[in-house]
């Protein structure tokens, strides 16, 4: 296993695989973190303004494939230069205020959907859940405890004697990370026709393509067509996936 992960107990047969940002949660929890660390005072409000002209210039591109890798490579390392010389625990100290604050709506443009706990605490009994996100750790360390996840895996910045020194160590916004990561899970005792997936961009089919449950989230057209031609159930809103997850995990396990 890659060493970017956090696990906890003994990991299932059947594994469920979750996208945070879009699927989850309504935002990028990477920018609302920087913006949020900038209003302490422990991010560089210079980086802060490239992230921001990196979203603009993607959101103003064709957005095909070699768009978006540019922009995932470029936001990231801008985030991880915000971060340069800030103390390692100090920040992730500050993991739980965030998680208060988007909880209390103080967070503009960002929120955790209503069915996001009980969807894992679901799936919980059932699968290993594992959360696989473009979004630093730090600042998913308490949002993915709240969610109750199993497993984390996210990007990594660079750390040296106790503070980030502004490299990215790993950057799972990029889906040829996410397709190694996902591919090193896939042994001979996990049983892939019973394991799950949510994802809301093509960025994550290859945490999709690989299980026999696949969840299209949010509402990404492109991600949405190729659902459909792949016989994946395509959610209308959000809420419904409940109702329809309980339904798949009666078919495949009973009760």
């Amino acid at each position: 296993m890659l060493n970017n992960t956090l696990t906890l107990g003994k990991r299932n047969k059947s594994l469920a695989f979750f996208d945070i940002d879009g699927t989850l949660t309504e935002g990028f929890t990477i920018f609302s973190f920087a913006e949020f660390l900038t209003k302490k005072g422990c991010f560089h409000p210079s980086c802060l303004d490239l992230m921001q002209h990196d979203r603009a210039t993607y959101q103003g591109s064709r957005k095909g494939e070699q768009d978006y890798h540019e922009f995932a490579v470029k936001w990231v390392d801008h985030y991880a230069q915000g971060l340069k010389d800030q103390r390692a625990d100090y920040i992730r100290s500050l993991s739980p205020s965030f998680l208060e604050s988007a909880l209390q709506n103080q967070i503009a443009d960002y929120r955790i959907h209503g069915f996001a706990t009980l969807l894992v605490e679901m799936i919980n009994p059932f699968a290993t859940t594992i959360a696989i996100s473009g979004s630093p750790l730090e600042s998913l360390l308490s949002l993915t405890a709240y969610l109750g996840f199993q497993e984390v895996n996210s990007t990594r910045i660079g750390i040296e004697q106790g503070c980030y020194n502004g490299q990215v160590d790993l950057n799972l916004a990029i889906s040829e990370s996410k397709r190694q990561l996902v591919s090193s899970y896939l042994v001979d005792e996990i049983n892939g026709a019973t394991s799950f997936a949510f994802g809301d961009s093509v960025q994550d089919v290859p945490i999709l393509e690989v299980v026999g449950n696949a969840f299209v989230m949010g509402g990404n057209p492109e991600l949405q067509n190729i659902g459909r031609q792949r016989g994946w159930f395509v959610s209308s809103g959000g809420d419904d996936i409940v109702s329809v997850v309980k339904d798949r995990i009666a078919l495949l396990f009973g009760g």
